[in-house]
């Protein structure tokens, strides 16, 4: 067996092998990993200790470090980071996923947990246009629901490379997945949710007003943003978690970014203060560093962070799924917890590395 095993799907074979499952069945529950494969697995399971041959009997204790909280979660043993609804009134729950097989499971996570949304607002993320991008799923909504792009672009930062990650594309990938074609076609053809066009952030307060008055008279800032407009009435909300990165700034967030290019002189100040953003709303690294956060986000063309927090809270009362932040990788944990401090995040979806770091700070 290679050093990198065994793996989570070694893991999940044996469980399911010791469960009395048939390889047939576990071939269809990996996704339709070949029987010659799962067996195979099998053997080496049993080679390693993984599972005992006297009883066919499935041994964690054989399970690495690096796999085990993931382990937990997909089989009932942990289901939550518990801690984290105490930092925040609108927290509801932590879903942790294996890595190596996160964005398939999140795809199946996703259609579930949008299901009664009736307007659901999507954000800039790589991590997001993975996930989208893997939805499969016969549960389609109905034509009533409405999907939006809730951020405009980041004008500076962006290119050809990135603009299959930018909220209007998501949306529409989103789409695709959760609505049949003849009602897109129908929601497509009525109404404009793009937002191609709109900047993500002004930094320039002496250009803000001249900027604004263009933007704000296209249709699709209109039907988002405008009176009456659909960011008000959004009960869901699906976005990826950025971090600033001192060490490399190809990790940091678009939307991080986006202000250090068109704030140059304060790109010192912003890397001292800001620890991430969710939503494109950058988050403090310390609490003393709120106001000047604060300012900071003035010039964001999106969410505010109280409609934020507003969309957040709706699980609670029921009139909506809330917001689904999407995570993967350690080095996110401190972002994740400023997230759920400031009350953006209601349900959360790590893998287990970065559980295992959010646990740690904790």
């Amino acid at each position: 067996m290679p050093e990198d095993r065994p793996d989570f799907t070694d893991i999940q074979i044996a469980y399911l092998y010791q469960g009395g499952a048939t390889q047939e069945e576990i071939s269809k529950e990996l996704g339709g990993m070949s029987q010659s494969k799962v067996s195979r697995r099998i053997k080496e399971a049993f080679e390693i200790g993984l599972l005992v041959k006297s009883e066919i009997e499935f041994n964690p204790r054989k399970i690495p470090e690096q796999h085990r909280l993931a382990y937990e979660s997909m089989f009932g043993e942990v289901s939550d980071i518990p801690e984290l609804k105490e930092m925040s009134k609108n927290f509801k729950n932590a879903t942790v996923l294996p890595t190596d097989s996160f964005d398939e499971r999140v795809s199946l996570i996703i259609p579930d947990l949008v299901a009664e949304a009736k307007v659901i607002g999507v954000g800039f993320g790589k991590t997001c246009r993975r996930v989208l991008d893997k939805i499969k799923t016969e549960k389609k909504i109905g034509p009533d629901t409405h999907v939006i792009p809730i951020q405009g672009e980041p004008l500076f930062f962006i290119n050809r490379n990135a603009l299959k990650y930018s909220p209007s594309r998501l949306a529409v990938v989103l789409e695709d997945a959760l609505i049949d074609k003849g009602d897109r076609v129908k929601v497509r053809k009525e109404t404009n949710h793009s937002l191609v066009g709109v900047p993500a952030y002004i930094g320039d307060s002496k250009l803000k007003d001249s900027v604004e008055a263009f933007y704000s008279q296209l249709p699709g800032y209109q039907n988002i943003f405008g009176k009456g407009g659909l960011a008000g009435k959004m009960d869901c909300f699906i976005c990826g978690v950025g971090m600033l990165d001192p060490e490399n700034d190809d990790r940091s967030g678009v939307f991080i970014r986006e202000r250090i290019v068109q704030l140059p002189e304060q790109e010192d100040r912003i890397r001292k203060i800001c620890v991430g953003d969710y939503g494109g709303l950058l988050l403090p690294r310390k609490r003393s560093h709120k106001a000047e956060i604060s300012k900071l986000n003035q010039g964001w063309v999106g969410l505010t962070d109280n409609r934020l927090r507003e969309v957040a809270a709706t699980w609670q009362n029921g009139s909506g799924p809330g917001s689904i932040a999407i995570a993967i990788g350690e080095h996110k944990a401190e972002a994740i917890l400023a997230a759920v401090n400031a009350d953006y995040i209601s349900h959360l979806i790590v893998d287990a590395a970065l559980a295992r770091a959010i646990k740690n700070i904790i």
